[in-house]
């Protein structure tokens, strides 16, 4: 057994499970049942997978590794995403007219403008690590991770401003609410919640202070 730290449905019926160890698990019938696909070369730590279709899908994961499917899982082909890149590569996610996103360890960031084909560096300004990331309805990018850092951006990348919610602790999953709030979750407990406009961010701490990964 492996850790599986990520999974993407294209559909209502086909998703896709990823993790340590490379290999990573389909299931066809909306999670009923799941089996394996081939292990991916070098058999890497998958951190994250989106799938833009049943077909189309990408993986990323530590020291940089990224590769791409156009079957469905059959068969990968390796990404490069710059020439030095060896950062683990911690969550990919879309944005807006074939836009992706990925955020990375020290603060790295990067984008594609052709759902994958091609990749960019992106400079947030951030040197801790980014654990997170999420494309917000009105166009905003966000990212999160170490030290209670949040970025915005409202240009798709180019430029970043930072979101201070009050706090050190790590931030490790994001999701917008249905009133346009975006919901933040992290280490020792820290649940955190922007306004409906990015202009303010308020955080608390549970009491069991668990860390919270989702």
């Amino acid at each position: 057994h492996s850790l599986l730290p990520a999974l993407s449905f294209a559909d209502a019926l086909n998703g896709w499970a990823v993790g340590h160890g490379g290999t990573p698990s389909q299931t066809q019938d909306g999670g009923e049942t799941w089996s394996l696909q081939a292990t991916l070369e070098d058999q890497p730590v998958i951190l994250s997978v989106w799938f833009e279709n049943p077909q189309h899908g990408i993986v990323v994961g530590a020291y940089g590794y990224a590769s791409e499917t156009r079957n469905g899982g059959q068969s990968w082909q390796r990404l490069t995403l710059s020439e030095d890149n060896d950062y683990h590569l911690n969550q990919i996610f879309p944005g807006t007219d074939g836009m992706l996103f990925i955020a990375a360890e020290s603060g790295g960031a990067y984008r594609s403008k052709d759902s994958g084909s091609t990749w960019e560096s992106l400079d947030t300004g951030a040197s801790g690590s980014l654990w997170t990331g999420t494309s917000l309805r009105d166009g905003h990018v966000l990212m999160a991770g170490m030290s209670g850092r949040v970025l915005v951006s409202n240009d798709m990348g180019e430029r970043w401003q930072k979101l201070d919610c009050g706090t050190n602790e790590a931030i490790t999953a994001v999701i917008q609410l249905d009133d346009a709030r975006v919901a933040m979750v992290g280490n020792g407990g820290l649940v955190a919640v922007t306004d409906n406009t990015l202009s303010t961010c308020v955080s608390e701490i549970r009491e069991d202070r668990q860390n919270l990964t989702a």
